[in-house]
């Protein structure tokens, strides 16, 4: 996946390096994050597999896609919400053996509440959304339109 969001970016103009990517000590809460002016941050000290550590490369990718091709204003808590949601459906945190090993189990629609549990997750780490919307809200607002986003994938498994 991480191959493949990198060609992509590069297929709409937004070219990604080796240089992109900085990997910096964080606290227990973050494995990675995307910032637009200094690329993927990887957080050396809590990436322990290189499974997660694609997983997480994958996920900040897909910010930089989706700040690449539609403009993502941060300070809007729905392109906020959007961003969180389509990284969390894309990336791979939501296959069944991640959500195994983080002791959540579901059959029916298990995909969709790990999602939107990642999403808001992701938004709570933020200090404040603006406008006062919780992150609950957020998702729940953009939730249709950017789950059943995929791009820059023709589908999702």
């Amino acid at each position: 996946v991480v191959k493949f969001m990198v060609q992509s970016l590069s297929k709409v103009g937004c070219p990604f390096t080796a240089d992109h990517f900085k990997c910096i000590r964080c606290d227990k809460t973050r494995s990675g994050g995307f910032a637009p002016d200094h690329g993927v941050v990887l957080c050396q000290n809590n990436l322990m597999e290189q499974s997660h550590t694609a997983e997480t490369m994958s996920h900040e990718l897909i910010h930089a896609f989706d700040f690449c091709t539609v403009k993502l204003n941060l300070d809007n808590p729905k392109h906020y919400a959007c961003t969180e949601i389509r990284a969390a459906a894309l990336s791979g945190e939501c296959r069944m053996i991640r959500e195994l090993q983080r002791g959540n189990f579901g059959i029916a629609k298990h995909f969709q509440e790990c999602v939107r549990r990642r999403a808001v997750m992701s938004l709570k780490q933020v200090e404040t959304l603006k406008g006062g919307v919780s992150a609950e809200e957020a998702v729940l607002s953009v939730w249709d339109s950017c789950f059943n986003d995929h791009a820059p994938f023709d589908e999702v498994y």
